[in-house]
């Protein structure tokens, strides 16, 4: 499709007289093949790639598909306006329709019931060691620096999917063992999971709520037809989760402790350590370290739990969804949004100043010509309309300017400066009007 549709935009812009014209139709000829590549070498490299590494490859192969649908509407144009206006129209209305949140998110619950007690399922699901066992996608997995497990603890895991290498952090949100814990993954899209355990006659039932947010060029890529698969791909990994679990508690191993081994690790730990680390529950959670001694769980006291930060925020169509106050962007991106809008601006300006030269001294200019210089014209009031928004913190003005870098991305260098207007203009907190 691409070889056949790019030789015959190249050619049917051949005969156009201005010089710029020549150049953008190009570029924009050769950029989706530049951008697939660039966002393929991302997403395949042989390294450990953090959340933002791979949203930058899907932010360019998406850019790449919106410019070769650009493409394609401008060959059919060249033929049949009509026809070109009847293609753009549904693509048009595709792109926007995921751009509001609520037609990007993702609810998975699944739930179980486990023949063991809820501090034995408690301590396996929750022991970061335990999950390349749990997970065979799940390589690595540790809590940072090595701390307890509580609110505010951070778990470093590293895996693989279909040979694509990942690395995150997930930061507990909630720990309350042996009834709940709530965790959610840094520097990505709403990706959170709460699991409930809660005692039954028949052992622990398993509660596990996952509510996630597919990114603005993942949903593009994936299509809006495909979430439905994306949902029933989460809820097969959380029950394939849920039956390792039940593997690991059932059978004998090191979390099924007989009656002597028990009595052997209570003797062996009222032995203190060389350098005694404060109040604790062991990684399993069946002892509390008191500071002197390991005292059985049964027989702690009221312990002083530790400080435990608020629950997120609701946010309507999520389960306990929104950002906490610790993990909201920076202010300054507002800042940053004014500048990519003052350089969008600058440039398309100089573009549609470039388009209005070349017409009046070459008036009898073809018709592809024509629609470049008012597409031109149309980013640059876009921008100019964005940018006085973001300044007045009008309401309006996220989306303005979402609109602003998505429609700047259509063309080659835009893209550049398309994708930081985009991404700021979505991560902003400060865009709306301050109250008194």
């Amino acid at each position: 499709m691409i070889e056949t549709m790019l030789p015959l935009l190249s050619a049917s812009v051949a005969e156009s007289s201005p010089a710029w014209v020549d150049f953008v139709s190009n570029w924009l000829a050769n950029l989706p093949i530049v951008l697939f590549i660039a966002g393929l070498v991302l997403l395949i490299a042989p390294v450990y790639k953090p959340p933002w590494v791979i949203e930058t490859g899907l932010w360019l192969i998406a850019v790449g598909v919106i410019i070769l649908s650009l493409g394609v509407v401008g060959v059919i144009a060249l033929r049949s306006p009509v026809l070109s206006l009847l293609v753009a129209l549904p693509l048009a209305a595709y792109f926007a329709y995921l751009l509001p949140a609520s037609h990007r998110g993702l609810a998975v619950d699944t739930e179980a019931t486990i023949a063991a007690p809820p501090d034995r399922v408690f301590a396996c699901a929750s022991d970061p060691a335990m999950q390349p066992r749990l997970m065979p996608v799940i390589t690595e997995s540790s809590v940072k620096g090595g701390g307890p497990l509580g609110p505010g603890a951070v778990i470093v895991g590293k895996g693989r999917v279909r040979g694509m290498r990942f690395q995150g952090e997930d930061m507990l949100l909630e720990f309350d063992p042996p009834r709940r814990y709530t965790e959610r993954t840094l520097g990505a899209p709403l990706n959170q999971v709460t699991v409930t355990f809660e005692a039954t006659g028949d052992g622990t039932h398993v509660l596990c709520q996952y509510r996630g947010l597919m990114s603005y060029p993942n949903a593009v890529l994936a299509g809006w037809l495909m979430r439905s698969r994306s949902v029933d791909r989460l809820r097969r990994h959380r029950q394939e989760w849920l039956e390792a679990i039940r593997r690991e508690v059932t059978q004998p191993g090191p979390i099924d402790k007989s009656p002597a081994l028990s009595i052997l690790i209570s003797a062996v730990s009222q032995q203190p350590p060389g350098n005694p680390p404060p109040p604790q529950f062991s990684p399993d959670g069946l002892y509390w370290w008191d500071g002197v001694r390991w005292i059985p769980r049964p027989g702690v006291p009221a312990v002083a739990q530790p400080r435990t930060y608020p629950p997120p925020p609701y946010v309507p169509g999520y389960s306990g969804g929104g950002t906490p106050s610790f993990l909201k962007p920076a202010p300054g991106l507002r800042i940053v949004l004014i500048v990519a809008l003052s350089l969008e601006a600058l440039l398309t300006g100089l573009l549609t100043f470039a388009f209005v030269v070349a017409t009046a001294q070459q008036p009898g200019g073809d018709a592809f010509g024509y629609i470049l210089g008012f597409a031109f014209l149309a980013m640059f009031v876009l921008s100019g309309v964005a940018l006085l928004g973001v300044s007045l913190r009008a309401a309006w003005s996220r989306w303005a300017a979402i609109a602003a870098g998505i429609l700047i991305s259509w063309t080659c260098i835009g893209a550049v400066i398309g994708i930081p207007v985009v991404v700021t203009a979505a991560r902003a907190p400060d865009l709306t009007p301050r109250r008194g």
